[in-house]
C-alpha cells in the first residue's frame, strides 16, 4: 500500500511539473487570413476544372475581383462569359477566419457580398466579384520568312533578339509569323503588318508583338547571322515543356472508356492524332496545341499515321493476316491538308495482322525503313513479329518479316496489349532493333525489388537481346517507342502510358541519346507527366498511346510529343542545338 502511495505522489508532481507554466496563443489578426480565391466550372465541358484564380497578398480590401480570362483555354477562341454567372468560389482561409454566408455558387458578373470575421470577432463586409481580363502576352513563337524558306530564332534571354539565318538581300521579302495567342504581330519596321506585303527583314529591322489587351506590346530586332550549333546533337539547357492538354474537353478527343487507336505524326511544327479510321485525325499547333483542323484523308483508310524525317506523313489500314489476309495500302503527303498519295500496297504475308502501329526512320523519297508492328490476336494468339518496307532512292525495294519469338519475346492485341518495334538505326540489318511492351517479368538488375520493370530490348542483327531495365511498376504500359535523328545524333524515346490514371498512376516519358545502337544514355526523364483523367474506374483497362518526334527542317529543333488516351493527356517538348 505505502509503494502505490508512492507512485501515486510521484505521479501528480510530473503532472504538477509539466503544467507549471501552460503554453496558450491567443487568437490573433495580425496574420492574412485570407489568402486566394479560387472560381471553378460548374457546367460544360470544364465542368470541376478551375478557370481562375486570384492570389491576395492583402487582406485588408473591401473588394476582390477575381480575374477571369477571356477565353478558355487560352489558346482557343472559346469565351469565358457564360461561364461567369454560374461559378463555383474557394476560399483559402487560415484557422479561425470565416465568411459567412458560405461560399457556393455564385454569379461573378454581380457583386456579392459577405460577413468576414478574424479570430478576435472582428466583422466587416467584403465584395467577391470577377471581371474578365484580356491578356498581356505578346511574344513571338516562330517567325519565317515565307520567300525564302527560312524560320527565325527567337531569343528568350531578354535581349528580344530575332536571329535569322540567311546572310543575302531580304530587302523585300514576305513574312509570317506565330504569336501568343490572340495577340497579333502588330508592326514590322514600325508600320502595320499586312499579309503578304513585301518588307525590308535585313539586319536592324523591327517585329512588334500587339497583346491582347491592346496595350502591351514587344518588340524584336532582326540580326542576319549564321547560328553557331553544338558539334553533335541537341542542347540540354534548351529542353522545355510546349504544353499539355486535357484531350477530350480541349481537343474533343475520345474519352478514357472508349476504344482507340492512337497513333500520332508531325509535320512542319504541328502534330496529327489519330485515334482509328472511325473519325479523321485531327491537327494542333505544335507550339500551343490549338485545334488547327482535320487532316485529310481523302480516299485513304487512316488506321495509322506517322513521320518520317524527310516532311512526310504516313498513312496506313488496318489488315487481317493468315487465310483473311488483307491488302496493305500506304499513302505518303507532304502536308496535312494535301492529299494523300499511293507509296506502296501488298496483301499482308503473315498470320497476325498488321495495321495500329507504324514508325519511319530515314526520309522515303530518299532511303527510310518503314515498320508495321503485328499484333496479337485478343484469346487466340500472340506474336512477336513486324514488317519492314525497305526504301532505296525513293523506291520501294524490299518487303519482308522480322520475328523476335526465338528471344522469347511475345505481345499481345491492339490497342493496349501491343508492341512498338523500331530500327535502331536507318540500316536495322546492321544495327538491329528496339522493342518495348507490357511485360510482367522482373529482372535481375532493378534492384527495386517491390516494382515490376519495363524491360527495353535491343535485338542486335545477329539476334542478340541486350535488354535494358527500368524500375516500373504494373500500372503502367511501356509500349510507345520512337527514334529520329537531329543535328547528327540518334534519339530514342520511351511513353509510359497508364493503366490506372484514376489512382494517381502518371504517364512517364524517357528520352534517350540512342547513337550508339544498343547502348543508351538518358537525355529527359519525366516520371509525372499530368495526368487530367477525372474518372472513376470502371474496369476499363485503355492504356493507350504513342509518341512521336521531329527535328525541324532547317536542322534547328527537336520536337517530342505524346499522347496518353487513358490520362487524356497530350502534350509535348522542344529542344534545339544552338551552342549558345
Amino acid at each position: 500500500m505505502k509503494r502505490i502511495s508512492i507512485i501515486i505522489v510521484s505521479v501528480i508532481a510530473a503532472l504538477v511539473s509539466s503544467c507549471h507554466e501552460p503554453e496558450y496563443v491567443l487568437p490573433t489578426a495580425d496574420r492574412q487570413g485570407l489568402t486566394s480565391l479560387t472560381a471553378i466550372f460548374t457546367f460544360g465541358p470544364y465542368v470541376d476544372q478551375e478557370l481562375a484564380k486570384l492570389t491576395i497578398e492583402d487582406d485588408g480590401a473591401e473588394r476582390y475581383e477575381i480575374p477571369i480570362p477571356f477565353f478558355f483555354p487560352e489558346t482557343s477562341s472559346d469565351e469565358t462569359l457564360i461561364y461567369m454567372t454560374k461559378l463555383r468560389v474557394q476560399a483559402e482561409l487560415q484557422p479561425n477566419f470565416k465568411i459567412s454566408p458560405t461560399l457556393g455558387i455564385l454569379d461573378l458578373t454581380e457583386e456579392n457580398w459577405f460577413d468576414y470575421t478574424d479570430p478576435k470577432g472582428n466583422t466587416r463586409k467584403i465584395c467577391i466579384t470577377g471581371t474578365r481580363t484580356k491578356g498581356t502576352l505578346c511574344d513571338l513563337v516562330s517567325f519565317s520568312v515565307d520567300d525564302l524558306s527560312v524560320s527565325g530564332i527567337i531569343y528568350k534571354d531578354g535581349s528580344n533578339k530575332l536571329q535569322i539565318p540567311y546572310l543575302d538581300d531580304m530587302s523585300a521579302v514576305s513574312v509570317s509569323a506565330q504569336v501568343s495567342p490572340h495577340a497579333t504581330l502588330q508592326k514590322i519596321n514600325g508600320k502595320n503588318y499586312v499579309p503578304g506585303q513585301k518588307y525590308n527583314m535585313n539586319s536592324g529591322a523591327t517585329v512588334t508583338v500587339l497583346a491582347h489587351d491592346g496595350k502591351t506590346t514587344r518588340t524584336y530586332t532582326v540580326e542576319q547571322s549564321i547560328p553557331e550549333l553544338l558539334d553533335m546533337g541537341l542542347r540540354q539547357a534548351s529542353i522545355e515543356p510546349l504544353f499539355n492538354l486535357e484531350a477530350v474537353s480541349m481537343l474533343g478527343l475520345p474519352a478514357f472508356n472508349e476504344e482507340a487507336f492512337v497513333s500520332l505524326a508531325v509535320n512542319d511544327s504541328k502534330l496529327a492524332i489519330c485515334t482509328g479510321s472511325k473519325t479523321a485525325p485531327i491537327y494542333v499547333n505544335g507550339y500551343n496545341g490549338s485545334k488547327l483542323g482535320e487532316v485529310n484523308v481523302s480516299g485513304v483508310t487512316a488506321d495509322v499515321i506517322a513521320n518520317d524525317e524527310g516532311g512526310h506523313v504516313l498513312f496506313c489500314n488496318y489488315a487481317e493476316g493468315g487465310s483473311s489476309a488483307g491488302e496493305v495500302k500506304i499513302y505518303c503527303s507532304s502536308s496535312f491538308t494535301e492529299t494523300p498519295t499511293l507509296l506502296t500496297s501488298f496483301t499482308n504475308f503473315i498470320s497476325e495482322p498488321v495495321g495500329h502501329r507504324m514508325k519511319i526512320v530515314g526520309d522515303v523519297a530518299k532511303d527510310a525503313v518503314i515498320v508495321l508492328t503485328a499484333e496479337g490476336i485478343a484469346g487466340v494468339t500472340t506474336t512477336a513479329k513486324a514488317i519492314v518496307i525497305r526504301i532505296d532512292g525513293g523506291t520501294v525495294v524490299d518487303t519482308y518479316s522480322v520475328d523476335f519469338a526465338e528471344n522469347g519475346l511475345g505481345w499481345g492485341a491492339a490497342p493496349v496489349s501491343i508492341a512498338t518495334v523500331v530500327p535502331a538505326s536507318a540500316t536495322p540489318w546492321n544495327d538491329g532493333w528496339y522493342v518495348d511492351y507490357y511485360e510482367n517479368n522482373s529482372d535481375p538488375s532493378v534492384t527495386d525489388t517491390s516494382a515490376d520493370s519495363y524491360i527495353l530490348h535491343h535485338i542486335s542483327a545477329k539476334g542478340k537481346d541486350s535488354h535494358m531495365a527500368l524500375a516500373g511498376n504494373w500500372a503502367n504500359n511501356p509500349n510507345c517507342l520512337d527514334l529520329k535523328h537531329f543535328n547528327g545524333a540518334s534519339y530514342m524515346s520511351l511513353f509510359v502510358v497508364s493503366h490506372f490514371p484514376c489512382w494517381g498512376a502518371d504517364p512517364r516519358l524517357y528520352l534517350y541519346d540512342a547513337t550508339s545502337a544498343g547502348s543508351i544514355s538518358e537525355v529527359l526523364v519525366n516520371k509525372n507527366i499530368k495526368n487530367n483523367q477525372t474518372g472513376t474506374y470502371d474496369g476499363v483497362f485503355g492504356a493507350t498511346g504513342d509518341i512521336a518526334m521531329w527535328a525541324s527542317l532547317d536542322g534547328y529543333r527537336f520536337f517530342v510529343f505524346y499522347y496518353d488516351h487513358h490520362a487524356q493527356t497530350v502534350g509535348g517538348y522542344v529542344a534545339d542545338c544552338f551552342n549558345i
